[in-house]
């Protein structure tokens, strides 16, 4: 069963993404995908001032 009519002589460049660039982090196009923040509720409960500022940061 043949896929494709046309053989690929080479990779498209919407499929290549940069060396630079984490394949993990990124989608199918390239561009980077949302990150989800992570909150040390140890921290933001009993930890100390400066601690629990940093984590409170984060979820603003």
């Amino acid at each position: 069963m043949e896929l494709t009519e046309e053989q690929m002589i080479a990779i498209p460049q919407s499929c290549i993404c940069p060396h630079d660039q984490d394949p993990l982090a990124v989608s199918a196009d390239c561009t980077p995908l949302p990150t989800i923040t992570t909150i040390d509720m140890k921290k933001l409960a009993f930890g100390e001032a400066t601690a629990t500022g940093l984590e409170l940061e984060k979820l603003h």
